[in-house]
């Protein structure tokens, strides 16, 4: 068994926010309070900056360099705040993400987008999670995402072997089931 990078940090493509950016529009559009607690070197964030989001903040566990915004080093389950943002929207550390999805349902007024491997929807465990009704839509890629530990950025190794799903919750959907939808990083 390969070694997990440390702190599972594994970086997305770009190309799957933009994908999230044309298959939804982010809450409240472009003067959301949007929070990235697990931003790495800032892919999401800057990709939402390119599209016009620019009250954009993030946070990790290190700093790994994001300085487009705002950025605070902390660890977003330790971290005890009130405030709370329209959307939350991160690519959270895998063995992290239930929790990490419980704290920022809680810490959102709107919505909470989690990039994650689709087995995050199949485990009996997170039943409680999915059972809120919160969860709104799965958009899955069509394509094998590679997802490169983070100090590996930009070196090309083998393509993807795994299937990842952009999850929405929404703290107002008011359906029992969640919508499913394919989207692709190509188009």
């Amino acid at each position: 068994m390969t070694e997990r990078e440390k702190n599972d940090w594994y970086v997305e493509p770009v190309e799957c926010t933009r994908s999230l950016i044309k298959a939804e529009e982010i809450y409240g559009g472009l003067g959301n309070t949007i929070l990235d607690p697990c931003c790495g070197q800032g892919n999401i964030l800057n990709t939402l900056y390119e599209h016009g989001y620019h009250n954009v903040e993030g946070g990790d566990i290190e700093d790994r360099g994001y300085r487009t915004t705002c950025f605070q080093q902390r660890d977003f389950l330790e971290y005890e705040n009130e405030r709370r943002w329209d959307c939350i929207i991160s690519n959270p550390p895998y063995k992290h993400a239930e929790k990490i999805a419980w704290k920022a349902l809680r810490q959102s007024r709107h919505r909470v987008y989690l990039f994650l491997n689709i087995t995050f929807y199949a485990l009996m465990a997170r039943e409680d999670l999915f059972r809120l009704g919160k969860l709104a839509r799965v958009h899955t890629f069509v394509e094998r995402i590679t997802m490169y530990p983070g100090d590996y950025q930009n070196v090309s190794r083998n393509s993807g072997t795994q299937t990842y799903a952009w999850f929405v919750f929404d703290h107002g959907w008011k359906r029992p089931t969640a919508e499913l939808d394919r989207i692709s990083i190509k188009n």
